[in-house]
């Protein structure tokens, strides 16, 4: 009971500090349940992607990520047009404050040396400048909420999705295939141990089998080439069905979470 307290309060306390920014979502939309003719209302709308539909909701400025094909890559059983995001731009620019609680978020730092902290429980995500300058306050789907899942896609992960590959290759067939190309990809992950990798193995509709038996092959390359070290911090995994035969490689400190894989469409027989 204690402990269910102590999380209340602290999450109170981040969504008094979130309020305090003013980036709250637009009045009346729903992720999974609004479409795109429910933006209407806020007047003028930017339809010049044919996945995001941009607004201003008079406060901020509003993206709306819309899903174009139902049960294609992003994995929600719901009709095209549907809202699956939003990113609600600060303006005028706005800090986190300084006694900002971190505990309920994830953080993860991109590329750019910009930042995402993630509550995936809520659905809350902060973008961030390398300053803690807001950029963007984020909504999406909370894990726990799995109603609108397509059967045969991977559980969503926000955090997953945040995870720019190491690599990813291309190909016709899976014999073709020279593993060694991953050898950048191995050499890293055991020079450093703080380090641990994914590579999801994707395949087309006919090659299921012989991902499979790949899938045994770059395991034993491995065993061979790398012996014990990588045994811990290494996953080979099957990722889907996609449009080719294809791998993508991650890699992510040790204490974070696992990438999820990004199929692009349905594969019953790896997601239930």
């Amino acid at each position: 009971m204690y402990w269910i307290i102590v999380f209340v309060t602290l999450l109170l306390f981040h969504l008094t500090l979130i309020a305090q920014v003013d980036l709250e979502p637009p009045s009346g939309i729903q992720l999974l349940r609004s479409t795109k003719a429910d933006l209407v209302k806020f007047g003028e709308i930017d339809s010049s992607s044919p996945s995001v539909a941009s607004f201003f909701d008079g406060r901020n400025k509003v993206d709306a990520i819309v899903s174009r094909e139902r049960c294609i890559w992003h994995g929600w059983d719901v009709p095209d047009g549907t809202i699956l995001s939003l990113r609600v731009y600060a303006k005028p620019k706005a800090k986190l404050p300084d006694d900002f609680g971190y505990g309920a978020f994830v953080r993860i730092t991109d590329q750019t040396m910009r930042t995402y902290l993630i509550n995936q429980n809520y659905g809350i995500e902060f973008f961030l400048e390398p300053d803690s300058t807001i950029i963007s306050k984020n909504y999406f789907v909370p894990r726990s909420n799995s109603d609108y899942r397509c059967i045969g896609f991977p559980e969503f992960s926000p955090i997953s999705e945040k995870y720019s590959e190491f690599v990813s290759f291309g190909y016709r067939n899976f014999e073709q295939f020279y593993v060694g190309g991953l050898d950048e990809f191995f050499i890293r992950l055991e020079h450093n141990p703080r380090l641990k990798g994914t590579v999801f193995i994707y395949f087309d509709d006919k090659s299921e089998a012989k991902a499979r038996l790949f899938q045994d092959r770059v395991e034993k390359f491995v065993a061979n080439r790398y012996g014990t070290i990588l045994s811990s911090r290494l996953r080979i995994r099957l990722g889907g069905r996609r449009d080719e035969n294809s791998i993508q490689a991650f890699i992510v400190f040790v204490e974070d979470a696992d990438p999820i894989p990004r199929p692009k469409y349905s594969t019953p027989s790896l997601f239930k």
